[in-house]
Protein backbone atom coordinates (compact mmCIF):
# COMPACT_ATOMS: atom_id res chain seq x y z
CA UNK A 1 0.00 0.00 0.00
CA UNK A 2 1.31 3.72 -0.80
CA UNK A 3 2.14 5.84 1.83
CA UNK A 4 -1.11 8.75 1.95
CA UNK A 5 1.87 11.54 1.11
CA UNK A 6 4.84 10.37 -0.28
CA UNK A 7 6.91 13.87 0.36
CA UNK A 8 5.62 14.50 4.10
CA UNK A 9 6.26 10.50 4.81
CA UNK A 10 9.86 11.21 3.35
CA UNK A 11 10.38 14.88 5.11
CA UNK A 12 9.58 12.52 8.16
CA UNK A 13 12.60 10.52 7.47
CA UNK A 14 14.59 13.51 6.67
CA UNK A 15 13.80 15.04 9.97
CA UNK A 16 14.19 11.51 12.22
CA UNK A 17 18.03 11.34 10.80
CA UNK A 18 19.50 14.76 11.10
CA UNK A 19 17.22 14.28 15.14
CA UNK A 20 19.07 11.38 15.27
CA UNK A 21 22.62 11.99 14.00
CA UNK A 22 22.53 15.31 16.08
CA UNK A 23 22.08 13.40 19.19
CA UNK A 24 24.71 10.86 18.87
CA UNK A 25 26.99 14.08 17.94
CA UNK A 26 25.79 15.45 21.05
CA UNK A 27 26.17 12.33 23.12
CA UNK A 28 29.55 11.04 21.28
CA UNK A 29 31.59 14.28 21.89
CA UNK A 30 30.79 14.14 25.92
CA UNK A 31 31.81 10.24 25.84
CA UNK A 32 34.94 11.04 23.46
CA UNK A 33 35.73 14.29 26.15
CA UNK A 34 35.45 11.76 29.03
CA UNK A 35 37.22 8.84 27.64
CA UNK A 36 40.51 11.43 26.38
CA UNK A 37 40.22 12.66 30.07
CA UNK A 38 40.62 9.02 31.60
CA UNK A 39 43.79 8.20 29.64
CA UNK A 40 44.91 11.71 29.52
CA UNK A 41 45.26 11.76 33.28
CA UNK A 42 45.34 7.77 33.39
CA UNK A 43 48.59 6.97 35.59
CA UNK A 44 47.60 10.14 37.97
CA UNK A 45 46.39 9.46 41.67
CA UNK A 46 43.33 7.62 42.30
CA UNK A 47 40.88 7.91 45.11
CA UNK A 48 39.02 5.77 47.14
CA UNK A 49 35.40 7.01 46.33
CA UNK A 50 34.32 9.87 43.70
CA UNK A 51 34.17 13.40 43.82
CA UNK A 52 31.16 15.68 42.76
CA UNK A 53 32.92 16.87 39.81
CA UNK A 54 30.36 19.44 37.68
CA UNK A 55 31.79 19.92 34.42
CA UNK A 56 30.09 21.83 31.19
CA UNK A 57 29.45 19.51 28.48
CA UNK A 58 30.58 22.24 25.57
CA UNK A 59 32.35 25.80 26.15
CA UNK A 60 32.81 28.56 23.70
CA UNK A 61 35.31 31.39 23.18
CA UNK A 62 31.97 33.60 24.74
CA UNK A 63 31.79 31.20 28.41
CA UNK A 64 33.26 32.52 31.37
CA UNK A 65 35.05 29.04 31.68
CA UNK A 66 35.38 27.35 34.90
CA UNK A 67 34.05 23.35 36.70
CA UNK A 68 33.30 23.24 40.21
CA UNK A 69 34.17 20.43 42.32
CA UNK A 70 31.54 19.28 45.79
CA UNK A 71 33.65 18.55 48.53
CA UNK A 72 31.73 16.77 51.20
CA UNK A 73 32.10 16.27 54.66
CA UNK A 74 30.67 13.20 56.05
CA UNK A 75 32.34 13.83 58.86
CA UNK A 76 31.31 15.45 62.74
CA UNK A 77 34.02 17.54 62.94
CA UNK A 78 35.32 20.41 60.84
CA UNK A 79 38.11 19.78 58.02
CA UNK A 80 40.41 21.12 55.76
CA UNK A 81 40.94 18.45 53.20
CA UNK A 82 43.88 20.03 50.49
CA UNK A 83 42.69 19.41 46.67
CA UNK A 84 45.07 18.63 43.85
CA UNK A 85 43.80 19.62 40.37
CA UNK A 86 45.24 18.84 37.02
CA UNK A 87 44.07 20.56 33.69
CA UNK A 88 45.35 19.74 30.56
CA UNK A 89 47.49 22.89 28.40
CA UNK A 90 49.04 23.21 25.35
CA UNK A 91 52.65 23.29 27.28
CA UNK A 92 52.31 21.04 30.17
CA UNK A 93 49.38 19.81 32.69
CA UNK A 94 48.71 22.72 35.30
CA UNK A 95 48.39 21.60 38.66
CA UNK A 96 47.39 23.24 41.40
CA UNK A 97 46.93 22.35 45.21
CA UNK A 98 44.08 24.32 47.17
CA UNK A 99 43.07 23.70 51.43
CA UNK A 100 39.53 24.38 51.74
CA UNK A 101 37.74 24.12 54.92
CA UNK A 102 34.24 22.10 55.67
CA UNK A 103 31.85 22.01 58.38
CA UNK A 104 30.58 18.70 60.10
CA UNK A 105 28.41 16.99 57.29
CA UNK A 106 28.70 20.43 55.14
CA UNK A 107 29.18 20.31 51.02
CA UNK A 108 31.47 22.92 49.85
CA UNK A 109 31.49 24.28 46.35
CA UNK A 110 35.03 24.80 44.96
CA UNK A 111 35.48 26.16 41.21
CA UNK A 112 38.48 26.80 39.27
CA UNK A 113 39.02 28.89 36.22
CA UNK A 114 39.72 27.50 32.77
CA UNK A 115 41.35 29.58 29.65
CA UNK A 116 41.80 28.21 26.33
CA UNK A 117 45.31 27.24 26.88
CA UNK A 118 43.72 24.62 28.63
CA UNK A 119 42.44 23.42 25.11
CA UNK A 120 44.17 20.50 23.85
CA UNK A 121 44.08 17.96 21.12
CA UNK A 122 41.96 20.98 19.07
CA UNK A 123 38.73 20.58 20.90
CA UNK A 124 39.06 19.87 24.43
CA UNK A 125 39.67 20.83 28.10
CA UNK A 126 40.45 17.77 30.35
CA UNK A 127 40.39 17.99 33.83
CA UNK A 128 41.61 15.24 37.25
CA UNK A 129 40.90 16.29 40.49
CA UNK A 130 42.19 14.35 43.39
CA UNK A 131 41.13 14.72 47.25
CA UNK A 132 43.58 13.74 50.08
CA UNK A 133 42.73 11.87 52.46
CA UNK A 134 41.72 13.87 56.08
CA UNK A 135 40.50 12.26 59.56
CA UNK A 136 38.26 9.72 58.70
CA UNK A 137 37.08 11.35 54.85
CA UNK A 138 38.37 8.95 52.59
CA UNK A 139 40.73 9.83 49.14
CA UNK A 140 38.44 10.62 46.02
CA UNK A 141 38.91 11.30 42.61
CA UNK A 142 36.92 12.19 39.63
CA UNK A 143 37.73 13.28 35.69
CA UNK A 144 35.66 15.31 32.98
CA UNK A 145 35.95 16.34 29.86
CA UNK A 146 34.70 19.52 28.03
CA UNK A 147 34.29 20.12 24.36
CA UNK A 148 35.41 23.29 23.11
CA UNK A 149 34.07 25.32 20.33
CA UNK A 150 36.00 28.27 18.78
CA UNK A 151 32.87 30.31 18.76
CA UNK A 152 32.47 34.16 20.04
CA UNK A 153 28.81 34.47 19.33
CA UNK A 154 27.13 31.58 21.56
CA UNK A 155 27.64 30.01 24.85
CA UNK A 156 28.31 26.52 25.25
CA UNK A 157 25.04 26.28 27.06
CA UNK A 158 23.18 28.03 24.05
CA UNK A 159 24.66 25.35 21.80
CA UNK A 160 24.05 22.49 24.23
CA UNK A 161 20.20 23.41 24.41
CA UNK A 162 19.94 23.97 20.56
CA UNK A 163 21.35 21.01 19.51
CA UNK A 164 19.30 19.32 22.69
CA UNK A 165 15.49 20.59 21.25
CA UNK A 166 17.23 19.76 17.51
CA UNK A 167 17.55 16.02 18.80
CA UNK A 168 14.06 15.99 19.99
CA UNK A 169 12.10 17.85 17.62
CA UNK A 170 13.60 16.00 14.99
CA UNK A 171 13.56 12.56 16.34
CA UNK A 172 9.37 13.00 17.37
CA UNK A 173 8.49 15.43 14.65
CA UNK A 174 10.18 13.05 12.30
CA UNK A 175 9.08 9.90 13.13
CA UNK A 176 5.38 10.99 13.66
CA UNK A 177 5.14 12.35 10.09
CA UNK A 178 6.37 9.38 8.79
CA UNK A 179 4.17 6.65 10.96
CA UNK A 180 1.19 8.92 10.32
CA UNK A 181 1.64 8.29 6.37
CA UNK A 182 2.91 5.18 6.56
CA UNK A 183 0.06 3.25 7.29
CA UNK A 184 -1.03 0.34 7.45
CA UNK A 185 2.04 -0.84 9.96
CA UNK A 186 2.53 -4.02 9.00
CA UNK A 187 5.19 -6.15 7.32
CA UNK A 188 8.72 -4.62 6.81
CA UNK A 189 6.87 -1.04 7.23
CA UNK A 190 6.25 -2.18 11.20
CA UNK A 191 9.83 -3.53 11.41
CA UNK A 192 11.29 -0.11 9.98
CA UNK A 193 8.97 2.15 12.33
CA UNK A 194 10.29 -0.23 15.45
CA UNK A 195 14.15 -0.18 14.37
CA UNK A 196 13.26 3.95 14.40
CA UNK A 197 11.78 3.76 17.67
CA UNK A 198 14.56 1.19 18.48
CA UNK A 199 17.39 4.20 17.81
CA UNK A 200 15.15 6.91 19.50
CA UNK A 201 15.73 4.54 22.63
CA UNK A 202 19.36 4.34 22.16
CA UNK A 203 20.15 7.55 21.81
CA UNK A 204 17.93 8.61 25.03
CA UNK A 205 19.97 6.20 26.80
CA UNK A 206 23.38 7.46 24.99
CA UNK A 207 22.66 11.34 26.25
CA UNK A 208 21.79 9.57 29.72
CA UNK A 209 25.29 8.16 30.10
CA UNK A 210 26.88 11.05 28.77
CA UNK A 211 25.25 13.04 31.38
CA UNK A 212 26.06 10.66 34.18
CA UNK A 213 29.74 10.36 33.06
CA UNK A 214 30.07 6.83 32.02
CA UNK A 215 32.04 6.63 28.77
CA UNK A 216 32.48 2.78 28.48
CA UNK A 217 29.03 2.13 27.77
CA UNK A 218 28.79 4.97 26.41
CA UNK A 219 31.02 3.74 23.86
CA UNK A 220 29.32 0.77 23.24
CA UNK A 221 26.13 2.76 23.06
CA UNK A 222 27.39 4.99 20.16
CA UNK A 223 28.40 1.66 18.27
CA UNK A 224 24.93 0.44 19.02
CA UNK A 225 23.52 3.66 17.49
CA UNK A 226 26.37 3.63 14.28
CA UNK A 227 25.14 0.15 13.58
CA UNK A 228 21.53 0.94 13.37
CA UNK A 229 21.43 3.83 11.17
CA UNK A 230 23.71 1.83 8.63
CA UNK A 231 20.87 -0.84 9.21
CA UNK A 232 17.97 1.62 8.74
CA UNK A 233 19.38 3.94 5.72
CA UNK A 234 20.46 0.40 4.09
CA UNK A 235 17.21 -0.79 4.03
CA UNK A 236 15.40 2.36 3.10
CA UNK A 237 18.25 2.50 -0.07
CA UNK A 238 17.69 -1.14 -1.04
CA UNK A 239 13.90 -1.84 -0.69
CA UNK A 240 12.16 -0.65 -4.30
CA UNK A 241 9.81 2.28 -3.25
CA UNK A 242 10.61 3.84 -0.22
CA UNK A 243 11.75 7.12 0.40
Amino acid sequence: MKPRNKPIRALGLILFFVGALLGMALFGSSVWADLESTFYFGFGIKGNKTVNLSCPPIMTAADSKSFTAYIQNTTDRLLEPSIQTDISNILAVRSDRTKITVAAYQTVPVSWQLTTDDVVFGHLILVHIYQFQVFLLPSADANCGIVFLNLTGVTGMQVFILALLGTLLGIAGGLTLWVSNSRPLEGHVRQQMLGMVFLSVIVAVGMLLSWIGWWGPGVLVFALASFMVIILLGRYVLAPGQP
